[in-house]
């Protein structure tokens, strides 16, 4: 017995039926397209807060006022000693023009040292420079470096720290400062030049190889929202790379978390946020044309950028086909040195 009758009011009832029931499937199919949508705005809301981000905001300085010569090197060597397993050599430190009788020079130098690093990776390149203006030089040491794989866990926060204090230093011994640094050393100085308390001090920036872009094109994932929950199982838990030498085994990290990575990439993030446009600090730029760590392309197209018309981009040409990332010093190539030391020396000269 039908259920629902027969002939035309069945067929009637039938397709009222079947109308309601899609109708009421359109409805059930849009409050499911629309919570899905509500769902990502969320996550996508949510993820921005979640994004790895460098908190610019500048520490005060660790280093007391009012300190003799002796003082402040005995300050930094011992906040040096302090530090456990610190490599030697490693430790931040001054280089005084006159040993004998310490103070202050017309001009100092203060070098950063990029990622993994530590002061040797390009020495004795600003020390060279510096005793060509006989100028007393500091040192920095970034938090966490110097020390093996578990240092390099410090976030990029604790870089500023290191830079402030190096700051700091690097003030009391020199009338106005030039700054040296290399890779990741240099967005870090760049963000030193954006602090009140620098104003007017920076003498000049010297940049080899500056990170202002990572070379690996998936960089940029590595500060996507929650990416230190995912990005171990992306790229795996560690990045470890092959010492050139005993020395650079000796001086560079060359195993650490894939989460130290994230630290450095906050760091450049910050960078592209940055006006190069209305730097007026003059600025030598020092790079190797296929450079394999950093893009060199973001490095020249940072330096056309820069505000400052006191400014030169230098290509490396001895060996200039090489891929490398710190191409002069004693550890990784000596016979670069006396060029490279000439041409920022004569850079320095020509803003007198």
């Amino acid at each position: 017995m039908p259920i629902i009758g027969t002939g035309k009011s069945a067929l009637f009832y039938y397709k009222l039926n079947t109308s309601v029931y899609v109708e009421h499937l359109r409805n059930g199919e849009k409050m499911t397209a629309a919570i899905i949508i509500s769902g990502i705005v969320v996550l996508f809301v949510l993820g921005q807060y979640a994004r790895p981000r460098l908190n610019a905001k500048a520490p005060e300085s660790l280093v007391p006022e009012n300190l003799s010569p002796d003082e402040l090197e005995r300050w930094v060597n011992s906040k040096e000693d302090a530090v456990l397993d610190l490599t030697p050599g490693a430790e931040a430190c001054i280089h005084w023009a006159n040993p004998d009788d310490p103070g202050k020079t017309d001009l100092s130098f203060l070098y950063i040292h990029g990622f993994s690093a530590t002061r040797q990776e390009t020495a004795p390149v600003t020390d060279l420079i510096a005793a060509e203006f006989d100028a007393n030089s500091f040192h920095a040491r970034l938090e966490g470096h110097g020390v093996g794989s578990e240092g390099m866990l410090m976030v990029s926060e604790t870089w500023l720290q290191s830079v402030i204090d190096a700051w700091a230093v690097a003030a009391r011994l020199g009338n106005k400062v030039v700054i040296v640094a290399t890779s990741t050393g240099a967005p870090l100085a760049i963000w030193l030049a954006e602090q009140a308390l620098t104003k007017n001090r920076i003498h000049a920036f010297l940049f080899m190889s500056p990170n202002f872009k990572i070379r690996n094109r998936f960089a940029f994932l590595l500060t996507w929202p929650w990416a230190k929950y995912w990005v171990r199982r992306v790229l795996g838990k560690e990045i470890s790379w092959e010492p050139e030498n005993e020395m650079a085994a000796k001086y560079w990290t060359s195993t650490y978390s894939t989460l130290s990575v994230i630290e450095m990439q906050k760091v450049v993030d910050w960078l592209s946020k940055v006006d190069f446009s209305r730097q007026q600090i003059p600025l030598a730029t020092m790079y190797m044309k296929n450079d394999s760590t950093i893009d060199p392309k973001a490095a020249v197209a940072g330096h056309h950028r820069w505000g400052s018309k006191r400014k030169q981009l230098i290509q490396v040409p001895i060996d200039g086909d090489n891929e490398e990332h710190v191409f002069v010093g004693d550890i990784t190539a000596p016979h670069r040195i006396d060029w490279c030391v000439n041409e920022f020396t004569q850079f320095l000269k020509s803003l007198n």
